[in-house]
This record gives structure tokens, sequence and C-alpha cells, in this order.
């Protein structure tokens, strides 16, 4: 059974060396192979190069979207906050014109309480002029008669008897009144009467053609007011709202003018401070800087708590 079995294995044992040599390749192939392998080898360490260049590309990626999402977020969040400052801004410009409202609408009655003054002073002066138009007629005196009918102090006659009734004594006839004189010479209209119209109505229909954009109306009638009532206390307004009918126009020569009348003639106004701004800021309109500049700073001195001041501070930044 020992002998059967090493007959068994001797092919397999003679195979085997054959099975060797003729696994052997020649010299060239097996270059070839190691060839191949480097070759697989070195594309092996490129993919894994361009993997891990892959990955941190990705990496870089993913850093870079975690950015922009920070990015948009912030985006988004100053896209807010500029809504909720327009929103701001839309309700401060909504404040901001009610306020303008309401001063305008102060203003405007503060000039009407100044036209019923001057309508008032009209009225006296008118009722002065007629008073002293009228010659005074004093009734001429008459004496007052005794109980008796005779004069007072007057008795008995010379001659007469005692208790008999006394006669009376004729009076001597009265003087005829003096003729009058001629009547003084009338006092000349004053322009109200003239016109037919009240240093009011004048001025109330300027400031409504300024207020429609009626500006040359404006101007027509603001002139006519301070040529028919230059003693009136809304001179100085009509001034200043003759000087802003010409800056509306653009009309800046013009408006410098005016507002310039404001400043010198009617200094105790209440519109000089509106005047010295506005003539600021036809200067600066005409290109003449120095001066605007010049005139908003002393504005700025001369009314430092006023509202134009504040205004002539903000157009002096924007100028620098």
């Amino acid at each position: 059974m020992l002998q059967f079995g090493w007959r068994a294995r001797a092919p397999l044992l003679l195979a085997l060396p054959l099975a060797a040599c003729a696994a052997v390749v020649p010299q060239q192939e097996y270059a070839a192979l190691q060839e191949d392998v480097r070759i697989l080898r070195r594309d092996v360490a490129a993919l894994s190069r361009t993997f891990e260049g892959s990955r941190a590309f990705a990496e870089e990626r993913g850093k870079t979207d975690q950015l922009l999402g920070s990015l948009q977020e912030e985006a988004q969040r100053l896209s807010q906050s500029q809504s909720d400052l327009s929103a701001k801004l839309g309700e401060f410009s909504s404040e901001s014109r009610i306020t303008q409202g309401r001063l305008e609408e102060t203003a405007h009655r503060l000039s009407e309480l100044q036209q019923r003054i001057d309508a008032v002073e009209v009225a006296l002066r008118r009722l002065t002029e007629i008073a002293a138009q009228r010659p005074g007629a004093a009734p001429a005196p008459t004496a007052p008669r005794s109980p008796q009918g005779g004069a007072p102090g007057a008795g008995t006659p010379p001659g007469s008897a005692p208790g008999l009734p006394a006669q009376p004594i004729p009076l001597p006839p009265p003087a005829a009144a003096p003729a009058p004189g001629p009547a003084p010479p009338a006092a000349p209209a004053p322009p109200t009467a003239a016109l037919g119209a009240t240093p009011d109505e004048v001025y109330k229909a300027a400031l409504n053609d300024y207020t429609k954009g009626n500006y040359d109306l404006a101007i027509n009638g603001f002139r006519t007011y301070l040529q028919l009532f230059p003693k009136t206390s809304l001179v100085g307004n009509a001034q200043y709202w003759l000087g802003e009918s010409y800056y509306s126009q653009r009309n800046f020569p013009e408006a410098i003018r005016e507002f310039e009348a404001v400043i010198k003639t009617h200094a105790d106004s209440n519109k000089v401070p509106s005047a010295m701004l506005k003539q600021g800021y036809a200067y600066l309109e005409l290109g003449e800087t120095a001066r605007g500049t010049a005139v908003l700073r002393e504005l700025m001195n001369r009314f430092r708590n006023s509202r134009e001041a504040r205004l002539a501070q903000e157009r002096l930044r924007q100028v620098q």
C-alpha cells in the first residue's frame, strides 16, 4: 500500500519541475511586466493625488459654501436693516411733513391775526380822519327866564306904580348867526378807498397767487401792497414773499435784492432769518460760494437757536 502511494505521487513530483520551467517567462516579458507595474503604481499614485486634491477642493468648496452662506445671511440682515431704515425714514418724512404743515398752519394763523390788526389800524385811522373833517357846531346859549317871564334880575321898571303888574321889557332881536365859513378841504382819500380793497385783501390775494404758483401775479400783488400800504405791519412779510416769488422763478439776482431789503429795511421783522437763509441759497445757486457761505455763517451767528440756523449748518456741510 505504501508502495502504491509513491507510485501515485511520482508523476506529480516529476511534473512540478516541468511546470516551474514552463512558468519561467522570458526576460523581456518580465521587464515589460515590471514596467507595467511601475506605470500602474504611478497611475495609482496620480489617482491618489487627484483624489486628495479633490477632497481638499471639496473641503475648500465646503468652506466657501459656508462663507457664501454667511455672506448671504449678512446680506439678508443688511437688506432687512435697510428696509427698516427706509421705513423709519418714511415715518420721519411723514412726521416732518405733518410738522411742516402744522408750522405753515400756525404761520398762516399768525398772518391772519396780523392782517386783522392791520385792518383795525386802518379802520381807526379812517375814523380819526373822518372825525377831524367834521366842523364843530356848538349851540348858542339861551338865558333862562324868571317865573314872571322877565329876564333874571329884571325888577319893576322905573316910574311904574308899585303893586301893578310888571310890563314885559322888550328884548332886542337875536343876532343873526354868522354864516358858516367854507368847509375845510377834505383829506385825500387813502389808497384803500381809491382801490376799493383793504390791505388784508391785497395781501391775501398776492399770497394766494404765490401758493398756486402764479408767481408773476404774486410779484405784482406784493409790489402793489408795498406801494400802497408801506406803514402796515405786514410790509416785511410782503417784501419777503416778493423775494420768494423771484426765487421760485429761479431769478436769483432779483431774489437776492428783495431778501436784502428785508434784512436791511425791516430788521425787526420775524422774516429776517428766513430771508438770510434764502439769500445764502441764492448765492450758492449762482455759484458765488464765498458770499453764500458768508451769509449762512452770519445767520448762524445772529440766530444760532433758530430753525433757519440748523438748515444753514446742514447746507454748509454739503458745500464743504
